[in-house]
């Protein structure tokens, strides 16, 4: 201002009709203040002198203006929901100087990013005593036909410290300058810079300069890098344009305070009384639509132009500020933009619709609208407040407000609601309660206009309530109160569900207005549909599938509001003539009269145990329909559950010495519901004739057969004995409200599963000859002794067998009503399966170093297809046979093969081999796709999905200190080497995967045991993979044993991939990959020091390096061209220590310090990037005063955390081409305490201090956290 204070207004300064409530400072509004210069002032304010450095001479006279623009997304926001555009400025609005009052042109959509900046032509310096003068001359346009951003040009990212050179306009890329000294051209030169932290006045170019502001300034709205249009494409914009006069009174939607602003601003603005007046433009009714207008879900920008007003002067400023500028419209969003036919559908009609809001704010008597709240409704916050809130919460209550033009006789206006969460329950309460007015003609008992409110699942599925509503002024025009009986509905919907299950015609009970508003209404588009409607005193219910999607109370997904036109009147003073503006609010609407009815719930059972014979059990259980829990929603549907069963062991009955159990089980349940109302929908159960009441019941019955006193018959004891059998048989009936089904099943099978003790024999004797036959040392080696003491196993040492055989009948009817109807006989769905499963497995252990097991599984479909389809006859050929009978057709496959080899070699050395392979395959005889052989006309087949891998691994564990102790002599040197040498793990294997997809054939047995090499996986029958790989692997691992309980560990990896993918064409993808480990050496400390025992108790730590190089090279798509060579380095040195402290209870500290450095070799650049961690933490528990009764220790830790993460990207093509990506990190400190203050009840006290930055964006972000919790936990112990 004027004595160089901070000029603010706060809202209650701007509109006297604002309520606040709270006992907190009110904030300050946040403004945009718009100053526009003369055409004669170039800018360059100068603080000392009060003059501007830059005039320009000659300049034209007359209306003059500039834009800005912001951008509100740069992929669009949808702004389809807004209704209307609304601010308030300050103004003078006296009738002899209004006329200076600027024009405002606002553009909404996809606007020009070519911006127009000036610059001066010229610098001149001058010498006046001991200080210089400069002055700026002449103006020119700059930067146009160009987009500017600050951005890097190869990055694309923004750097503050390199980047943040400023704009066009601030920046003149060539200024002609003279002085007394010298002459010259400047380059890139800045006009201003905004480096210092000065308050500027109003109206200070430098306020907004772009140099050195510390953030990125650039024009490139959608972020593509590209000017979307030039100069000479300016009339491509796609906007919506809206102008209003702030010197027009009829613009003009009311007038707040008035005053004397304490605004001087930089010269030339006139001071005076100015008042605040609230703008409010309608978004659906723009000025101009230039290029077709934006699509309004997808609107990218707004521009804002500020016009000098016709009164003002060339040599005047012109300043305004704007406040509480909001795109506004109602919560609820209006269902066209123009009146619906009838009361459903979406057909529209001529007119407008308008849906916003209105409230105590509004109250400007010269155009009578007068705001009153309903009875009982006033200003108030959402939640219940004390008044004593740090902060004021705005409580100005509001009304929906519905408005249309040209709304004709049986056509609506409505706004509605869908629920973020899909669907809502309404069941719990039995009324809806809304306060609804009218304003203007046609309201009233005998008007034309009725108020409704719709309750259902979308525009053609609903129930309706419609009703007259008053008029006039005062809290009187709100009575009486809406109130909509959802009993009521519930009696139609019955109604109208009867009706469709007896084929009755479309609308039922709907008389006069009711059948003219149904007759009226659009039907969706595309497909055939059949309305039903059911009608009674002003409700209605409406659907166009009561089967499908009828209205349901129980998931409410769309609820609406809205006025109906439902008569044409003769003459009177409440008729609704051409032109009027029919205008609906709507407030508080809610729920009430909740369903309190009781529920109840009980259980009985029996159980008896009769010894070792047998169980017997039964149990009952009911619930009602209106049970529930606490948080829950009745279910409104009885249950009753009946549940019996028994077990018996027949094998009591029969004589002892046969020796088998047989236990026989039959369990059987049954379950019926009654519904109050027709499950999860609103249709009462006893309001349908005929409806089908959901029943389940099963019965199964299953026995089991195993030996257990073993047979002594040789080998007919062996099979015996390791032999059973099961069968299970189980039938379940199954009953809903459309459906009505029956299923059998039964399986039946055997399992032969023999682990017997090892049969051991020694080495044959040409063994132990070929031993003796060796040199002495080779006699006496580790080896020879332990071939020599082998034993060799002649049985498996595990053998199973299991084959069984399933067959399920199903039997479903579905119909398309809940209740009986005769032309609803329901459509008969048949299932049948019939499998036999066959698996087998043996292992094998010749010896104890040896090991080897091979597991099949075979799963085959007996079922026949018959020859109804190409498919049915491929399928019934490929059904196998064994010894002259029909096996079925195989579907699935799987082998799975290990062997393990660790001999004995040395006892400093344990060498080892391992192979596994898995093979798996797939066949559906559904499949709607047939493939033929190798050739076209070849015999088709169906597809099968094979896969297989396969792993060889060799490695062995060196004891280097154990070979030592036994081949040195014991001397100092052996001793260390013992104590500091540990054993080396060496490991080198080699993995193949392959995968065939839609293969015609099956795969021999070498691919299914997995042997063969990659060539083998890769092709089969002459077909590629679909994808291949192959891998190696080796490494080492290995460490030194150090003093004071340190440990030095290192390891090597190295890995090299290759894998094939087969393209449409049948070519060939290959991708080749690298990955080395080393160095990877840690070194870790835990020690228990002695010296300091009284002090310390313990020491732990860890210091880790890590270095990575992984590569892969991908080749060109296209023939000739390079391949996408990619190389990364990582390398890491992650710090940890703690220490535990023999001090106080519990004192333990801890820290960690960590870093890693990546270079990425990216085709055509280089990436690199850097993180840092640092951490820290203290922890201790504290003893409190005893008369606090606290039962534990207080428990407190302080922590502090430290972690920052920086990128560069480099071009290859340009060595001095080095942009940051990315500097940001992240500081933290946290301080924790607490306690248990009584078996359920803890308290624990919590404070951080979160600091997060990004220096490349100069952003810096801190926060300040205080928690307190008081924790109970309830337990109830167990219901049993």
């Amino acid at each position: 201002g004027a004595a160089g204070q901070t000029i603010t207004f706060t809202l209650q300064q701007i509109d006297p009709l604002v309520n606040f409530i709270g006992a907190g400072l009110q904030q300050p509004e946040q403004m945009l203040w718009l100053t526009l210069y003369p055409l004669s002032v170039g800018g360059a304010y100068n603080d000392a002198t009060r003059t501007y450095q830059w005039q320009v001479n000659n300049a034209p006279a007359g209306r003059r203006w500039r834009s800005i623009r912001t951008v509100l997304n740069p992929s669009g926001n949808d702004l389809s929901r807004v209704e209307n555009i609304q601010f308030w400025t300050l103004i003078d609005t006296t009738a002899a100087r209004r006329a200076r009052n600027p024009t405002l042109v606002l553009d909404f959509g996809d606007v020009s990013e070519n911006a127009v900046a000036v610059s001066p032509t010229r610098l001149a310096v001058s010498r006046s005593g001991t200080g210089a003068d400069t002055v700026y001359t002449g103006r020119a346009i700059v930067g146009l036909d160009s987009l500017h951003s600050e951005r890097d040009a190869f990055s694309r990212a923004f750097n503050q410290e390199r980047n943040d050179t400023g704009l066009p306009g601030d920046v003149v890329p060539l200024l002609p300058f003279t002085s007394p000294d010298s002459s010259g051209v400047l380059r890139d030169f800045p006009i201003c810079q905004r480096g210092d932290v000065r308050l500027n006045r109003l109206g200070d170019a430098k306020t907004n300069c772009t140099v050195r502001n510390g953030r990125l300034d650039e024009n490139d709205i959608d972020l593509d890098n590209t000017l979307n249009f030039v100069s000479s494409q300016r009339e491509s914009e796609r906007v919506l344009r809206y102008v209003v006069d702030l010197a027009d009174p009829k613009a003009y939607t009311r007038v707040g305070k008035c005053e004397v602003p304490p605004v001087d601003g930089i010269g030339g603005v006139e001071s005076g009384t100015r008042c605040w007046v609230f703008f409010r433009l309608p978004f659906n009714a723009p000025v101009d639509t230039i290029g077709g207008g934006p699509a309004i879900r997808r609107v990218r920008a707004l521009r804002l132009t500020m016009v000098s007003g016709a009164g003002a002067g060339d040599d005047a400023f012109t300043m305004l500020p704007i406040a509480q500028f909001r795109l506004t419209g109602a919560s609820w969003l209006k269902r066209a933009d123009r009146p619906l036919t009838g009361v459903a559908g979406e057909r529209t009609g001529l007119g407008s619709v308008q849906a916003s809001t209105i409230g105590t704010m509004d109250r400007d008597s010269t155009s009578g609208l007068i705001y009153e709240s309903p009875p009982g409704v006033n200003d108030a916050p959402d939640q219940i407040l004390t008044g004593l809130e740090n902060q004021r919460v705005q409580i100005n209550e509001r009304s929906m407000r519905l408005t249309a033009q040209q709304l004709a006789p049986y056509q609506r206006a409505e706004a509605y609601m869908r629920f973020a969460e899909g669907s809502r329950n309404f069941m719990q309460y039995r009324e809806l309660r809304v306060w609804a007015r009218g304003r203007g003609s046609g309201w009233g008992q005998d008007g034309e206009m009725n108020f409704f409110v719709r309750i259902g699942r979308d525009v053609d599925n609903f129930y309706l309530y419609r009703t007259p509503v008053a008029a006039g002024s005062g809290q009187a025009a709100w009575l009486p109160e809406v109130r909509v009986d959802f009993d009521k509905f519930f009696a139609l919907r019955a109604q109208l569900q009867n009706a469709f299950l007896q084929n009755s015609p479309d609308s039922l009970a709907c008389h006069g207005a009711d059948s003219v508003l149904i007759a009226r209404s659009g039907l969706p588009a595309g497909v055939d549909v059949r309305r039903y409607a059911a009608c009674n005193g002003g409700y209605m219910v409406y659907t166009v599938d009561p089967n499908i999607s009828p209205p349901n109370l129980a998931a409410v997904q769309d609820l609406a509001v809205g006025m109906i036109r439902v008569d044409s009147l003769g003459a009177g003073a409440g008729r609704v003539i051409p032109g009027d503006t029919l205008e609906l609010w709507v407030d508080d609407m809610r729920l009430t009269k909740v369903d309190n009815t009781p529920g109840y719930a009980a259980q009985v059972g029996l159980s008896i145990t009769a010894g070792d014979l047998g169980t017997f059990r039964a149990a009952f259980s009911h619930r009602d329909a209106n049970f529930r829990q606490l948080n829950e929603t009745p279910s409104y549907v009885s249950d009753n559950q009946f549940d019996i069963g028994t077990s018996l062991r027949l094998d009591k009955f029969l004589p002892a010495g046969l020796g088998y159990a047989i236990p026989v089980t039959v369990n059987h349940s049954s379950g019926a519901n009654n519904p109050l109302y027709v499950s999860r929908s609103d249709l009462l159960g006893d309001g349908i004739r005929g409806l089908r009441t959901p029943r389940s019941g099963a019965t199964n019955v299953s026995v089991a057969l195993r030996r257990t006193a073993p047979a002594r018959e040789g080998w007919v004891g062996t099979i015996v004995n390791n032999l059973g059998a099961t069968a299970n048989y189980g039938t379940a009936t199954s009953r809903t409200e459309y459906s009505d089904g029956k299923s059998t099943n039964f399986n039946a099978g055997v399992d032969y599963n023999l682990a017997s003790a090892a049969n051991a024999r020694p080495m044959p004797q040409w063994v132990d000859n070929a031993i003796d036959a060796l040199p002495d040392w080779l006699q006496n080696a580790e080896w020879a002794r332990a071939l020599r003491n082998a034993q060799v196993r002649l049985n498996p040492a595990n053998v199973r067998i299991s084959s069984s055989m399933a067959r399920a009948d199903d039997r479903r009817t579905a119909y398309l009503k809940p209740a009986d109807a005769l032309a609803d006989t329901g459509r008969l769905v048949t299932g049948l399966t019939r499998y036999w499963r066959n698996v087998a497995g043996v292992e094998l252990r010749p010896f104890e170093a040896l090991s080897a097991r091979w597991d099949f599984t075979s799963l085959r479909d007996l079922r026949q297809y018959g020859d109804s389809s190409p498919t049915a006859i491929v399928a019934t050929a490929e059904r196998g046979k064994l010894l002259g009978l029909d096996v079925g057709l195989e579907r699935e496959r799987q082998v799975n093969t290990v062997f393990g080899f660790t001999p004995t070699v040395a006892f400093w050395m344990r060498p080892r081999i391992d192979f596994t392979s898995s093979y798996s395959m797939q066949r559906d005889p559904n499949t709607r796709l047939l493939v033929r052989d190798a050739d076209t006309t070849g015999g088709f087949h169906l597809p099968r999905r094979v896969n297989n891998a396969q792993t060889l691994a060799i490695g062995a564990n060196i004891d280097i200190p154990a070979a030592l102790r036994a081949y040195l002599r014991d001397s100092v040197v052996a001793r260390v080497l013992v104590n500091l040498l540990q054993p080396i793990d060496v490991q080198a294997s080699r993995s193949l995967v392959s995968a065939f997809d839609g293969a015609p054939f099956t795969p021999g047995a070498g691919y299914q045991l997995g042997w063969g090499g990659i060539d083998h996986f890769r092709t089969q029958n002459g077909l590629s993979a679909t994808t291949a790989g192959s891998s190696a692997q080796v490494t080492v691992s290995t460490g030194l044993r150090l003093p004071f309980g340190a440990a030095l560990t290192t390891r090597l990896q190295h890995v090299n991939s290759r894998n094939w993918t087969r393209r449409l064409d049948n070519s060939l993808t290959v991708i080749d990959g690298e990955q080395r480990t080393f160095p990877d050496l840690a070194l870790r400390l835990n020690l228990r020091p002695r010296f300091a025992e009284r002090v310390i108790t313990s020491i732990g730590g860890s210091v880790r390096y890590l270095n990575t190089r992984q590569s892969s090279v991908v080749p060109s798509e296209f023939a000739g061209g390079a391949a996408d060579v990619r190389v990364s380095r990582v390398t890491s040195y992650p710090v940890n220590g703690s220490i535990t402290w023999n001090v106080g209870t519990g004192l333990m500290t801890s820290f960690g310090v960590g870093s890693t450095h990546r270079l990425d070799s990216l085709p055509g650049s280089v990436a690199e990037s850097r993180s840092r961690d640092l951490n820290a933490d203290v922890s201790r528990s504290l003893k409190m005063p005893v008369k606090w009764k606290l039962r534990s220790d207080l428990r407190t830790r302080v922590s502090y955390q430290q972690s920052s993460a920086q990128s560069w990207v480099q071009n290859l093509g340009a060595s001095a081409t080095r942009a940051r990506l990315a500097d940001n990190g992240r500081q933290a400190i946290n301080v924790n305490a607490d306690a248990d203050v009584a078996e359920n009840l803890t308290f624990s006290l919590t404070g951080a201090r979160i600091v997060t930055f990004d220096n490349n964006l100069n952003r810096r972000f801190s926060q300040l956290v205080f928690t307190a919790v008081l924790q109970v936990s309830f337990f109830a112990g167990e219901f049993k």
